[in-house]
């Protein structure tokens, strides 16, 4: 008894910390040089992180392995341990990853998938089972969080670039993630929309979602 309580306890202590990353290596098949080699660090919930580096220094690397996306979808070895909420991404599918984790990419179009913004929201959460009605509420709240109620019914062809952004952004939000991770979200946006969509992620932030992200435009 004593030690199931104790396992207990390091479980929820586990649970309690967004993200831990220990030793974390991994180097892509058919290369000698690892990506990432014996990264270590932790993050709080609901605080923001942003990565730095030069091409190459294994930024966009580092958000695969925090998605889970490796080992299950990148060919290549893994070293060491990651951790989101407790959840192990080694033993814990992708798919059952998606009520905790989200990406956004650094190309809107290469992540949009439906032709029209509801629907684009829709189908994750289609692909979670959860009831149409449900779905519409997600669908309603997210959009309103991001500030695109009024295009819910538009063509994605018809979004501006930082339009895409924000129904990328609410295609997650919408999944009730725990963290978000983002891909230079604002290497596409001018000064006034990168301020708008800095605005609503430290929104969510600041309702308890952690955010990692990375960025070349510090200032």
């Amino acid at each position: 008894a004593e030690n199931r309580a104790m396992t207990e306890r390091q479980t929820q202590a586990a649970a309690d910390v967004a993200v831990e990353v220990v030793g974390l290596g991994f180097t892509y098949a058919g290369r000698d040089t690892p990506a990432l080699d014996g990264v270590t660090f932790r993050l709080e919930p609901a605080t923001w992180t942003v990565l730095v580096g030069g091409t190459g220094s294994g930024k966009s690397t580092m958000l695969r392995a925090l998605a889970g996306l490796i080992p299950h979808h990148s060919q290549g070895a893994m070293l060491g341990r990651v951790r989101l909420f407790g959840l192990d991404t080694r033993s814990t599918a992708p798919s059952e990853l998606a009520g905790t984790v989200g990406l956004v990419l650094q190309s809107p179009d290469d992540q949009l998938t439906s032709t029209h913004v509801a629907a684009e929201v829709a189908f994750g959460l289609e692909n979670l089972g959860l009831a149409p009605a449900e779905i519409d509420e997600r669908i309603a709240r997210a959009l309103a969080e991001v500030g695109l109620s009024d295009v819910a019914e538009s063509p994605t062809a018809q979004l501006s670039g930082g339009q895409k952004q924000r129904l990328l952004l609410a295609s997650l939000v919408a999944m009730r993630p725990r963290l978000l991770l983002l891909d230079e979200p604002l290497s596409q946006l001018d000064p006034a929309a990168a301020d708008d969509l800095l605005a609503t992620l430290e929104r969510l932030r600041a309702g308890g979602l952690t955010i990692v992200a990375v960025e070349h435009r510090l200032d």
